[in-house]
């Protein structure tokens, strides 16, 4: 099962602090994310596990016509 906000790679999210972060990568086993590569503005990358992305509080970040909106 997909959770709320499940890591998809090209995909940017924000946290509470409105960091952007997008999804590089993810490694999977058995079909299920276990790891995602993750990437901040700055261009620095961090991978982490999928405990780590949960504690993010991540939402999903989508931009149109210039104005941000975010999906709860």
């Amino acid at each position: 099962m997909i959770a709320k906000n499940s890591p998809v790679v090209g995909n940017w999210y924000v946290n509470r602090t409105g960091q952007l972060i997008k999804v590089k990568l993810l490694e999977m086993l058995q079909g299920v994310p276990v790891k995602a590569m993750i990437e901040y503005l700055d261009g620095t990358t961090k991978i982490i596990d999928m405990n780590a992305w949960s504690c993010l509080e991540l939402n999903r970040h989508i931009s149109r016509g210039g104005t941000v909106r975010f999906n709860q």
